[in-house]
């Protein structure tokens, strides 16, 4: 009786033992997915950053491209209303 009952002792140690590693991994899994979130908004951030700059340019070079359009035709306008 003894026997079976120092039997079960060493399981239930063994049972804890083995649940204070699969928490101790469960940890660090979760350490290791907020890590991964934390530097996938990071990268998300600077894509959104990018791509309004992006559209932040080509819309300055759009204008840019409309000025130029508009002074030559100016340019014309003036060169025609001189002769």
């Amino acid at each position: 009786m003894l026997e079976k009952i120092a039997k079960l002792q060493t399981e239930v140690r063994n049972y804890q033992k083995q649940q204070k590693k699969q928490d101790s991994l469960i940890r660090e899994r979760d350490a290791e997915i907020t890590d991964l979130r934390t530097k996938l908004s990071k990268y998300e951030d600077k894509e959104n950053q990018k791509n309004k700059n992006q559209s932040y340019i080509h819309n300055k070079a759009l204008k840019d491209i409309e000025q130029k359009k508009q002074n030559e035709e100016r340019k014309k306008d003036e060169s025609k209303g001189s002769k």
